[in-house]
This record gives C-alpha cells, structure tokens and sequence, in this order.
C-alpha cells in the first residue's frame, strides 16, 4: 500500500480532510544518522527531549515504511540547529546533503554517472515522489548545463521544505559528475519553480533561496 496522501473524500456531503505533508520515514531516518554524524549524538538525544511529546513519539516510533508530518521534521532539525548554533537553513541544507550523499552513494552514484544529462535530469523527480506525499516534481531540459524543475499540487510548500529540495536537486546532480551544479527556487503566481545550471569547470554546489 502507497504512503502517498490521498484526500479522503468521506460520505455524500462531506467536507474532504485536508492533510498535512509528509516526508518518508526512510528519508528521515537517513537523516538522523546525518544530524548525529554531523552535530553528536548528544545534541541530538537533547534536541529530541525539546520536542512537545506528539512529535517526539512520532519520530521515536517511526520506521523505514512510515510517514511523518514535513512539519515534525522541521522541528526536529529547528531543535538540533538551535542546540548545535546553526540556524535553522543551514541545518536543512548540511543536513540534506549529508543524508542525499549516503543515500546515493549506495544505491544510486553508478547508475546516475553513467547517464545523460536529460536522462538525469529526468530521473531526478523519481527520488521527489519517494521522499514526499504531496505534488509531483516535473523535469524538463532546457539547454545543455541548465534545466527547469515545477512542483505541481503543493503551491504552499513550505520555504524551509522548498531551500531542502533545492539543495538536494543540485546535490544529485553535483554527486553524480556534473560539477559546479547550482540551483535556485523561487515561487510565483502559485508555481514554484527550481532553476538548476551545472557550468563546466564551475565551483562547488549550492542552493540559492527563493522568496
């Protein structure tokens, strides 16, 4: 059974549950073993003790096939970061890049260098739909070194959520040969868009925020 939030459509003349965004347990999971790598394990144990006892029993029971609130995530990372002094868009994007070079590493690195830029780039949004419930992440190439990204069905996205998938869309792109990958988000009209270049010979990596 997918994971995939669906709105619940109840009886004739019900009103439809709205339903929060949520990420992967894996993906989080992935992402704790990054925070204490990062930050310590005793950063970590003390940032989750901060937490209101709903969103620490969410992250403490959750398991690789579950889902948690994008919004407990968040917290989780804001409490780390405060204990660690990074704010709170630094934490998302050390960490982002920590977990996406693991996750990759492993399962992803030969397959992904071994492929065309517009094959890339088109692959990208498959590790979109196994890390959120919410939208659907398009591909398309532009020119050689640059393409586009929209995330369709969750204009609301978060900053915080949008500054991660920035970062982790240039991220793969970086890890998998095309150095110098930049990527920049920014949301009009209801369309959150994600601008990416990969220059050759360019420096490293890195996110630039939207709005």
């Amino acid at each position: 059974m997918s994971g995939r939030a669906s709105t619940p459509g109840g009886g004739q003349g019900s009103a439809p549950a709205e339903v929060a965004p949520r990420v992967s347990g894996a993906v989080i999971l992935t992402q704790i073993e990054s925070m204490v790598r990062l930050y310590g394990r005793d950063t970590y144990d003390r940032a989750l003790a901060r937490l209101p006892d709903e969103p620490r029993r969410e992250i403490e029971e959750l398991l690789a096939i579950t889902w948690i609130p994008a919004a407990t995530a968040q917290r989780l990372k804001d409490a780390v970061g405060a204990l660690a002094g990074r704010t709170s868009q630094e934490v998302q994007v050390q960490v982002v890049r920590a977990s996406l070079g693991q996750i990759i590493s492993v399962f992803w690195r030969f397959l992904l260098r071994h492929v065309s830029d517009e094959a890339l780039v088109k692959r990208t949004p498959l590790l979109y739909s196994r890390t959120f419930d919410r939208g659907e992440l398009v591909a398309q190439v532009i020119e050689p070194g640059h393409a586009s990204f929209e995330l369709l069905g969750w204009p609301d996205v978060s900053d915080y959520d949008a500054l991660g998938l920035a970062t982790g869309i240039a991220f793969v792109l970086e890890h998998t040969g095309r150095k110098g990958a930049a990527s920049r988000w920014s949301r009009s009209e209801g369309r959150v868009r994600f601008e990416v270049s990969w220059p050759h010979g360019g420096a490293a990596s890195g996110p630039v925020r939207g709005p």
